[in-house]
């Protein structure tokens, strides 16, 4: 489908050459505050994140907060937080077929686009709020200062 591409963010070098190719389905943004980004997450089918080396990305869970199903690899750090099929989907590294699969399959299945995204918005953002946080913080604080003792 007609599609348009948004990097936020450096694109691997070795992206770089087939940048040319791809150039009027792109928008590149170097840098943006979050409020703009949250901008883009609002109007954006998916959030693909196919990387091949990450701790965990701290943007997994802000676009799921946004309702967006996810595409991501194990390497992304995406398996802490995301089920295949439940969330979004998780894909192999390095292999460009099935990630193109798995973004056509969200951009021409619209039903289960909005399920992956309901289910994302339900885990990231409906129960993980700084309140949410600070209360489960809280609650693991006060167990941990005062254990009940065992008979």
């Amino acid at each position: 489908p007609d599609a348009e591409l948004i990097i936020i963010g450096s694109p691997r070098p070795d992206f770089k050459t087939q940048w040319p190719q791809w150039r009027d389905q792109i928008t590149h943004h170097p840098s943006l505050p979050h409020p703009e980004i949250n901008t883009i997450f609002q109007s954006a089918t998916a959030f693909v994140f196919p990387s091949l080396e990450e701790g965990f990305a701290r943007v997994l869970s802000e676009a799921m907060a946004a309702g967006l199903p996810l595409i991501a690899t194990h390497e992304s750090g995406a398996t802490t937080v995301i089920r295949d099929g439940v969330h979004g989907f998780i894909v192999p590294a390095g292999n460009p077929e099935i990630l193109a699969a798995r973004m056509l399959t969200l951009a021409t299945e619209p039903a289960l686009n909005h399920t992956l995204g309901q289910a994302a918005w339900t885990a990231g953002a409906e129960r993980n709020t700084w309140t949410d946080y600070a209360t489960r913080l809280h609650l693991e604080y006060k167990r941990r200062l005062n254990p009940v003792p065992h008979p």
